[in-house]
């Protein structure tokens, strides 16, 4: 669309969610990100340490869209966020529930380690409850 003059590549921003904060972490970590920012809402920034952290009623949901976890460790490695850190480059904001069950708030919390320890724009609002 940027390209067609239908958007304006400097203002271009993506948000999501949980799953959809993990697609704002990826899309924002590609060398070739066409955003701009990103808003992250409780949003999976390691899949291997949300594999071994999240509650009983989630603990199989990674199974099925990632593979068996610790079989498949490489694929959790290789398509978190957090691992590809170095290409995080955008201003961001992370959202995060404090009593988060599903996606706990260490996983807001390494990516906005890793973007301030790089100098990286963001900024982090703890959500009490």
């Amino acid at each position: 669309l940027a390209a067609r003059g239908r958007a304006d590549a400097e203002r271009t921003v993506i948000r999501g969610g949980s799953a959809g904060g993990f697609t704002v972490l990826s899309a924002l970590a590609r060398p070739d990100t066409p955003f701009a920012a990103g808003a992250d809402l409780f949003g999976v920034t390691d899949l291997e340490a949300l594999a071994r952290d999240t509650h009983k009623f989630e603990s199989r949901y990674l199974d099925r869209l990632v593979g068996p976890y610790p079989e498949a460790r490489e694929v959790y490695v290789a398509r978190s966020p957090i691992t590809h850190v170095d290409e995080l480059r955008r201003p961001l904001i992370v959202l995060q529930g404090s009593e988060d069950e599903v996606v706990p708030p260490n996983q807001s919390e390494m990516i906005v380690d890793a973007l301030r320890a790089k100098g990286v724009p963001v900024a982090y609002l703890l959500f009490e409850g």
